[in-house]
């Protein structure tokens, strides 16, 4: 028995009283399938609704519904159990049976509308996107995914030689691009070029600001439906819904989808893309719509607000001064480098003209200054040397073979946390702390 779907009907509706037609347990958790429901089943790119159900006539008595799938025909409500830490699993019938969730009882579900409308929002503006990017240059969506943190779709560019417009059966033909965004005419798309996304992004968002009517046209087969202006050809064979944003004689959007929508375009809010990059030969769009896309430019825009604040800067020179201060640390870098290899050359020669044996501490130097300060003096002396990083907290040994520089980090320094090792001839470590690097310099001295 096909389960009664609510939403078809009236999309806006957030509770309906029902008949249990069964409970039981299969893969994946309790299920409740009921005669109605206005809980959407995962499909078509949507994830499933939330919720709870009670007894009908009650309060209180809520049992949580996490998921929605749909099972031939059947939509199935998952019950919240011990696995979702609320239910002892064992006895999770019997608490149910005992709460009067039983084949035949009547039952109020109810939806998580928050998280409803949030998938209603992302969905329809999904559709407006793909929209655009077809008839502005005949871009096809080949993939769509709804996220936890971001939409994407897939875009594939199947004629180069055109731009696109809507027609029934779904095939592209000739058309020029639409004056509204200021596009020029062009052809022989291969991708999606960011110029293109913003393009295409400001023609949703007029769309948007339309606030466009959306309907639902709904047909047995595949052949009525293909009466429609769509924009890619159906594959359900019966049982055809299509979505269609504006009047259908010159619709934003049409397209088959048995996703839930707004019924208007202006209740998405916004549409704002943020990346585009190649996927298997098709142009991969990330973005996002509604309160989601408000809250990610929120936190985008207050991210700048800090970096205009700390660069004295306005919207207009942001970048500007952003790119000085990288170029003056560019700089910086290159005269810091520069210095430190002086060191290092001052240091070396120092130690081959007085002795490279024994311990030598310095303030001033690096772990990576002493390092290069060992492979230079490295062979040309004779004895053991340690070499110590105040800063670094580090240790460079140094020997001509009659001491194992490996051994002695093994032995000495490991028992006091130093992290390290090396060979015979040369060896490094770090300690935790000064007082580590202290014992390790006294031990050796």
């Amino acid at each position: 028995m096909r389960t009664v779907r609510q939403y078809e009907h009236d999309v806006n509706q957030k509770s309906c009283n029902a008949v249990i037609q069964r409970i039981f347990k299969s893969e994946g958790g309790f299920f409740l399938v009921a005669d109605r429901t206005v809980f959407f089943p995962e499909g078509g790119g949507q994830p499933g609704d939330r919720g709870i159900v009670r007894p009908a006539g009650t309060c209180g008595a809520d049992i949580t519904i996490i998921d929605t799938l749909e099972k031939d025909g059947e939509v199935w409500h998952r019950l919240a159990d011990e696995a979702d830490g609320e239910y002892d699993s064992a006895g999770f019938e019997t608490e149910l049976a005992e709460r009067g969730f039983v084949p035949g009882a009547e039952i109020e579900l109810v939806l998580d509308w928050t998280h409803r409308f949030d998938c209603m929002q992302r969905h329809l503006g999904e559709h407006i996107l793909s929209g655009a990017i077809y008839r502005l240059f005949g871009g096809v969506n080949r993939g769509f995914h709804m996220g936890e943190d971001c939409i994407t779709i897939d875009i594939a560019f199947e004629d180069e030689t055109i731009t696109g417009e809507f027609v029934s059966d779904g095939a592209l033909e000739k058309g020029a691009v639409s004056e509204a965004v200021g596009m020029p005419h062009r052809s022989g798309y291969t991708k999606m070029t960011w110029e293109m996304a913003e393009a295409a992004e400001a023609e949703a968002n007029r769309v948007i600001q339309q606030d466009l009517p959306v309907t639902v046209s709904y047909f047995e087969t595949q052949e009525d439906a293909a009466s429609m202006p769509l924009r890619k050809a159906v594959k359900a064979e019966t049982d055809v819904s299509v979505v269609t944003v504006g009047d259908i004689d010159s619709p934003a959007d049409c397209c088959a989808c048995c996703g839930t929508h707004p019924d208007s375009s202006g209740q998405v809010g916004l549409v704002k893309i943020y990346k585009i990059e190649p996927n298997r030969g098709m142009s991969r769009i990330y973005f996002e719509c509604g309160m989601r896309a408000f809250t990610a430019y929120q936190k985008h825009f207050n991210i700048l607000y800090e970096l205009e604040n700390e660069l004295s800067a306005g919207d207009n020179d942001v970048l500007a001064k952003f790119e000085a201060r990288i170029e003056k640390e560019n700089s910086l870098h290159r005269e810091l480098t520069a210095l430190r290899k002086k060191n290092v050359e001052r240091e070396t020669a120092a130690l081959l003209s007085n002795g490279c044996a024994g311990v030598h501490v310095y303030d001033d130097l690096t772990a990576d200054d002493l390092r290069q300060t060992a492979k230079k003096i490295s062979g040309k002396f004779t004895g053991f040397a340690v070499l110590v990083s105040i800063a670094g907290l580090a240790a460079v040994l140094v020997s001509d073979g009659s001491a194992d520089c490996g051994f002695v980090v093994k032995e000495q320094a490991a028992p006091l946390g130093g992290k390290g090792g090396g060979n015979r001839s040369t060896a490094s470590c770090v300690f935790p702390d000064k007082a580590a690097l202290d014992e390790f310099i006294r031990r050796l001295g």
